[in-house]
Formats: C-alpha cells, structure tokens, sequence
C-alpha cells in the first residue's frame, strides 16, 4: 500500500463524526424511519417510539450512551426475527409470501443515526461523479438495452402496440428488474427466448402474468406454452391502476391517499 495517494477527510468533518450522539439526533433519526414499517420482534413499530418518546427516552439515551462508551451493542439488541408475509391476499404456493426482518426498535434507530451521519461523509470519502462523462459514455453505447430492443421491433421478431393511431409503437417498459413486453397475439415462446438472448436477462416464467387486450378468445394455450399466470385486467403494476378506464377517478383514491399518507408522515 506504500505509495499509494488515499483521499482523506478534513479533520473537523473527522471530529463532528465522532461527536457523542445528542437526543435531538435521535429524534431526528425516529422521524426519518417509517412509522408503519415492519415492527420489532416485540411487535411495536417505530411509530410506538414516536409516541411514547417522553416516556422512554431515559431507557433509549441510556444504550446510545453505553454504546458510545463500550463501543459495541448488547447482543440482544441485534437479535432480528425473519417472518413471512403476503406478496398479495391469496395466497396460493410460497412464491406468494416474502420473507420480512423484523429488528429491534432501538437498533434500527441507531443505524439510522449513524447512516446520516456518512450520507454527509460520502462526498468527501468518493470523488464526485462526473455526470457529463458518464452521459456521453452511455449515449455513445446508444443505451445497449433500448437499441436491441428497438431493431427487434424493426427486424419483425417484436410487436407491441401504438399508443394511438399514429403514435409511437411500444414494445417494452422496464422499471428496474420488473419489464412489461407488449407482444402481438401470434407470439411464441422463441420471442421470450430471444429477448433473454437479447439482454442477458432470464425470464421468470413462474412469476409472469399474461393480459389479453383486444383480444376475445381463450388465452390459456398461451399461457401453458410459457408457463405463467392467465391474469385478467384491470390489475396495477408499481402500486398503480392498470388497464382500467381514466374516467373512473375513483380508482385512484387509493393512489391519492397513498401520497397524503407519506406527506403527513
């Protein structure tokens, strides 16, 4: 390692990391948690800490203190409990449940309080992305995905839908690891086959939906052919209505009271 040039942070950055942990840090780290997030092995969610702070923040300064003088938790603090939990409210195979942690209140506070305090360390810990670079870069590559994807649609071996007369045809829409492909009726599985060729992207049949739209005649020879789920619209996809009428506003009264339920939090 001799010769070797490391980043260091500034000394007073240094010292207002070590500082003891206050109780205003505290709360401050209690009101950044979820309130109805997944309980502790007791049962009681954060928004019990939030409630009761009067009451018990003698009993949780004192392990904050004790961690900073000994340096380490009480064993038992860092017990966490796996559960399972619904995925959606039938529950027909295990592929239907989640596994869930649940970890103590206090400790999930304390991670809390030193993860801000390295969200403020990691600029100066990491040189700043170069975002014009990493543009260029990604705009030379021409967004690999999006281009095969595109000249399979060209080429004939994909397609999806326009969105109006006129419009624009879609093939795919991908959110992270979930991707919605918008395939014509004649489809066989060696179109899913070479969208896995394609992208390097192995296709989860097990966990796949198929929808009919426009479409009036079973669909089930389809979905035998890959292997997935026959499902019907309306449905949601990422928490929102899909495949249901705009005109119906009601519909997204969930989605309304979603958002007022994350901004009152």
């Amino acid at each position: 390692m001799d010769g070797l040039n490391f980043k260091s942070i500034p000394a007073d950055l240094g010292e207002w990391l070590e500082r003891d942990i206050d109780e205003q840090e505290v709360i401050n780290a209690i009101k950044l948690l979820g309130k109805t997030k997944s309980p502790g092995p007791d049962g009681y969610p954060i928004a019990f800490c939030q409630h009761t702070w009067s009451i018990i923040k003698l009993d949780a300064m004192k392990v904050v203190s004790e961690l900073q003088s000994k340096g380490f938790l009480d064993w038992r603090l860092k017990h966490t409990f796996t559960t399972l939990i619904l995925k959606k409210d039938l529950v027909e195979e295990f592929k239907d449940l989640r596994p869930i942690s649940l970890a103590n209140g206090v400790y999930k506070i304390l991670c809390k309080v030193l993860a801000e305090r390295f969200k403020v360390l990691l600029p100066h810990a990491f040189d700043h992305v170069n975002w014009k670079f990493l543009d260029n870069a990604l705009e030379k590559t021409g967004y690999a995905l999006s281009v095969m994807m595109c000249k399979s649609q060209d080429d004939g071996y994909l397609r999806g839908c326009r969105v109006s007369a006129n419009g624009t045809m879609v093939s795919y829409l991908q959110f992270v690891d979930d991707t919605l492909t918008f395939l014509d009726v004649e489809v066989s599985k060696s179109s899913s086959s070479l969208f896995e060729l394609l992208t390097s992207v192995r296709i989860d049949f097990a966990k796949s939906h198929m929808y009919s739209v426009g479409y009036d005649d079973d669909v089930s020879h389809f979905t035998s052919l890959f292997g997935c789920y026959n499902s019907t619209l309306p449905t949601s996809y990422l928490g929102l209505p899909l495949g249901d009428k705009y005109k119906r506003i009601h519909k997204w009264d969930i989605i309304v009271d979603r958002f007022t339920s994350n901004l009152a939090g």
